[in-house]
């Protein structure tokens, strides 16, 4: 069933229900099937078609969700992007993904663009009852990668791919309409898109954030009495264990599911032990893939989920693998890149065979991660292959680094790249994100070179007010790069 008839079967189902949170009132899902099918008579009354794309633009809002199911409904072709995109990087996604129209708040008045919608009220029509309905393997979505490294690419999602991610929600223990949950993650990104699927197929209650504010996160989760919580890693240790929080106002939380880049070593310890009556749970998955690829299964003692870098154990509907440089697999405990493969892979990137051909060989995705499977089949992440800084000839991987770094009690946050350096190819840059106004540059060095072989321990240092990171919680090295070059 495409998202559209999701919507109309919740209606059927809930139709008083409370459904979406947004910008200071509730709406209901019959109050949102009703805004859907007026929306859908005023695209068509502009003309437009099946088949044709339109971008969305804007913070998540009601407005965004409304947009986003009627234009499947119509049969268009939906790209959400990232609400902070520069002109210049969508002059570059509306050419590369030939998009017709444009839904944004800002002026923009791009070239290409048939119609640019910046008011939904100007384009409510009659509301419509008769529902289309679209094959399988129709086009539904386009969505943007991160983009952490290089040009961002773009993975297409057909209908029943979109559904998929219903198929695996269960995996977290979601308990269908008895969850509160709440979505600071941007609608642009596939963890913001499955909150909404578990809120029109399963009858949740989902309050949408448009910005994530740590102490913003706690209040609404208090406040709305929020029972599961989906963020990337770096967010939950801003807010929810942030010091001086006090764990009552988080008590009706009793999931939280971590995701995107991996935690550090003890985060689901220091979780389960600042909020006992809270399961956390972690996994792993990728743009590429609309299910999760590994879960961490909950059964598992204490020290072995307590270990650092472990992400979980392959889901059924997946195959994984770890591979050296020429792509010969290797065995337990060795550590080369992951490739996976099965139903939920991508196909190819959108417009891009040069980009599908460097990551789909043989049916396997080859992932760009680092890692091993040890003995049990747990999967262990490391970094990303294209991180590796090659300081002398040897390989440093930037997560052990900032490993480090996090341990020091004055810091906060720390981001590592590699930077070009005269006599040894490459040397180590730090950003550190400083907790106290007394830390320099010689404590933190002092505190490296006693903790790393001196090959890692960073050459030059900066102290920054915030790790530019992205929506699933990925350290924007290329940000950091282009702000060292600038400098």
């Amino acid at each position: 069933m495409d998202v559209y008839g999701k919507l109309i079967e919740a209606a059927k189902m809930w139709p008083n229900r409370e459904a979406i949170f947004s910008q200071g009132r509730w709406t209901t899902f019959s109050e949102l099937l009703d805004m859907v099918q007026r929306l859908i008579a005023g695209l068509r009354a502009k003309g437009m078609k099946e088949g044709e794309k339109l971008a969305i633009c804007v913070p998540n809002s009601i407005e965004y969700i409304s947009m986003l199911i009627a234009s499947m409904g119509v049969g268009l072709t939906v790209v959400p992007l990232d609400p902070t995109y520069r002109r210049d990087d969508l002059l570059n996604v509306i050419s590369h993904g030939k998009i017709e129209y444009l839904f944004t708040y800002r002026p923009m008045d791009l070239p290409g663009i048939k119609l640019e919608i910046r008011d939904l009220d100007s384009l409510l029509g009659s509301r419509i009852k008769e529902r289309l309905t679209w094959e399988d393997d129709r086009l539904a979505m386009i969505l943007y990668t991160s983009g952490t490294t290089g040009t961002p690419k773009a993975v297409p999602y057909t209908f029943r791919q979109l559904s998929s991610p219903i198929d695996v929600i269960r995996y977290f223990e979601l308990q269908d309409d008895m969850e509160n949950l709440i979505c600071h993650v941007p609608l642009s990104h596939l963890g913001g898109i499955v909150h909404l699927l578990m809120t029109l197929c399963f009858g949740s209650k989902l309050v949408l954030g448009e910005r994530f504010i740590p102490r913003r996160l706690v209040h609404e989760i208090e406040q709305h009495r929020i029972t599961a919580l989906l963020l990337p890693p770096n967010a939950i240790e801003a807010s929810l264990l942030s010091a001086g929080l006090e764990p009552r106002a988080l008590s009706s939380l009793r999931l939280i599911v971590y995701f995107g880049a991996p935690g550090r070593e003890g985060l689901i310890e220091e979780i389960e032990k600042v909020l006992p009556h809270v399961k956390a749970i972690t996994g792993w998955g990728l743009t590429e893939s609309t299910a999760p690829i590994v879960i961490l299964p909950k059964e598992l003692p204490a020290e072995i989920r307590y270990r650092k870098g472990i992400v979980g154990k392959a889901c059924p509907w997946v195959e994984i693998g770890i591979v050296d440089e020429e792509g010969n697999r290797l065995g337990p405990e060795e550590e080369g890149e992951i490739v996976v493969k099965g139903w939920p892979i991508m196909k190819e990137y959108f417009n891009a065979p040069e980009f599908t051909r460097e990551v789909l060989k043989e049916g396997w995705l080859f992932t760009g991660d680092l890692g091993s499977i040890d003995k049990n089949g747990l999967l262990y992440i490391s970094g990303r292959k294209k991180e590796l800084i090659i300081v002398g000839g040897l390989n440093v991987n930037p997560a052990d680094i900032e490993a480090i770094l996090k341990d020091h009690p004055k810091i906060n946050d720390a981001a590592v790249i590699g930077v070009k350096d005269r006599i040894r190819g490459e040397a180590v840059k730090a950003f550190v994100v400083p907790s106290d106004n007394s830390l320099n540059k010689k404590e933190v060095i002092a505190f490296c070179r006693k903790r790393l072989p001196g090959y890692k321990v960073p050459r030059y240092l900066e102290f920054i007010d915030a790790i530019p990171r992205t929506p699933s919680g990925k350290i924007k090295r290329k940000t950091l790069q282009e702000r060292h070059h600038f400098l």
